[in-house]
């Protein structure tokens, strides 16, 4: 075992990268404090000697969120010669929300006040809305209008991702007491979310069909008729949720 010891301060927010050591003889954390450890790494082990932590710990080892897509506003371009509207462009996917981080800690003797391990996954990003279709040219004497453009379909949401797993273990552990020396939950918990997927894209609208003429002089007068609107896009769909692990204590916090 290393003599690597290390002291996370009152409310110190500590983020792991490569210069943190993985094996040490003593980690002290301090009321309040945090390790976060970031989506790039996706399994974290850390073997230390002595482990203590006070009150209100948190392990975090959440996905990043997907980015969401850019929104398409307006209509296509209006059509300049004689034919039907520009269809609408379709909206862009949400990005997936990564998964959550694989943390193992394993001690000989762990010593806590209350601790909370969060390895959910991030959200997904929202689907973009799609662009409106575009005008119809309009009607002449000689031409019917035409119809307008149908709009975009919009883009899904992202999925949510998965949630790392957790594991714990030791070869005795003491629950140490807080100040009123009562607890309102476990004092030692794991959260594992799957991620929210994101929002779906609406459809574009749905392109105005070409006007209608008046023709001819009295006593004869006719009209070309305009053209019809373009049909609305389709919305997109929601992202699906990622997949959130049912907790079990026996599975996560056990002795060597």
């Amino acid at each position: 075992m290393s003599n690597e010891e290390m002291i996370v301060k009152v409310n110190e927010i500590k983020v792991i990268d490569e210069s943190f050591p993985l094996i040490m003889n003593k980690l002290v954390m301090e009321d309040g404090s945090q390790l976060v450890i970031p989506p790039s790494i996706k399994n974290f082990k850390l073997t230390v000697s002595t482990l203590i932590m006070g009150k209100g710990i948190i392990i975090s080892a959440q996905g990043h969120n997907g980015e969401n897509a850019t929104h398409l506003s307006g209509s296509a371009d209006r059509r300049r010669t004689v034919g039907a509207g520009v269809e609408g462009d379709d909206g862009s996917n949400g990005q997936q929300g990564t998964d959550g981080t694989n943390i193992t800690i394993k001690t000989s003797r762990l010593e806590f006040v209350s601790f909370t391990f969060n390895t959910s996954g991030g959200n997904g990003g929202f689907g973009g809305n799609a662009q409106g279709g575009g005008k119809g040219s309009n009607s002449s004497c000689d031409t019917h209008g035409r119809r307008g453009g149908h709009g975009g379909d919009g883009g899904d949401g992202g999925r949510g991702g998965n949630p790392g797993t957790a594991l714990i273990t030791f070869n005795d552990f003491t629950i140490l007491p807080d100040q009123n020396n009562k607890y309102e939950n476990s004092p030692y918990r794991w959260i594992a979310n799957g991620g929210i997927g994101g929002n779906k894209g609406e459809g574009g609208a749905a392109g105005q069909g070409g006007n209608s003429s008046d023709c001819g002089t009295w006593p004869v007068k006719w009209s070309m008729s305009g053209g019809n609107g373009g049909d609305r896009g389709s919305h997109g769909k929601k992202g699906k949720e990622g997949q959130t692990i049912e907790v079990n204590e026996v599975s996560w916090f056990r002795h060597n």
